[in-house]
């Protein structure tokens, strides 16, 4: 069984927006982007507590688009997310038309937290942006920690000087301090062979999860 599943179905093999969550994996708003007109669909983990490396995980989504026959796909990753979908890009450059990289500095300048500050900071504000009724379940809270944990680590340890020959559009928000920095998204170029667009807008690092399907296309540059 593969890591992953694309839902909902690719409408159409050529063109598909494929949407690599971040942290979290919140793929609730697609359905809502699908029905406004985007052709999107989203990756799914199956299981999400796996311990996979960036690395592993854009080779395993790569493998997925490749058995659905997808081709000129636009990969859109959020946060982590978007470190995945550079991945992926990597092994499966023929059949990507671009990347678009949404709230996420390249490797190089990103900030990669200790397990101190994990434990200290980073999931104590993970678990505070949880819906109330949700932060009263202590078995989902410690479920939650548990793959966030592992996210967070499996970023840490993320290294490349790798490039891709594909078009790579990086955008930031402003109130976002992990991607609000025009000049440091612009240093995604050190990634790719082909053109990098920057665009920082309005609002923070998750205002992706309540865009609309009209916002996410200027977002995107389409």
């Amino acid at each position: 069984m593969t890591a992953y599943v694309l839902r909902p179905a690719p409408v159409a093999p050529s063109g598909a927006v494929v949407f690599i969550p971040g942290l979290g994996n919140r793929t609730s708003m697609v359905p809502g982007w699908k029905d406004a007109g985007l052709p999107v669909t989203a990756l799914v983990r199956r299981r999400p507590q796996d311990d996979l490396d960036l690395t592993e995980r854009g080779a395993e989504i790569a493998r997925l688009i490749a058995d659905a026959g997808l081709d000129e796909v636009t990969l859109l990753g959020h946060s982590l997310g978007g470190l995945v979908a550079f991945e992926t890009a990597r092994h499966l450059a023929d059949r990507v038309a671009r990347v678009v990289v949404v709230a996420q500095y390249p490797p190089h300048v990103m900030h990669r937290y200790t397990d101190e500050e994990i434990e200290a900071s980073a999931l104590p504000e993970l678990e505070a942006g949880l819906a109330p009724e949700l932060r009263e379940v202590p078995d989902f809270v410690d479920v939650a920690r548990s793959i966030w944990r592992s996210d967070l680590r499996a970023v840490a340890r993320y290294r490349t000087d790798a490039t891709i020959s594909v078009p790579l559009r990086a955008v930031g928000a402003r109130s976002d301090g992990k991607s609000r920095e025009g000049p440091l998204l612009a240093e995604w170029a050190r990634y790719t062979e082909r053109p990098v667009e920057t665009v920082v807008v309005d609002g923070g690092h998750n205002d992706i999860e309540t865009l609309s399907a009209s916002g996410l296309r200027t977002w995107m540059g389409s």
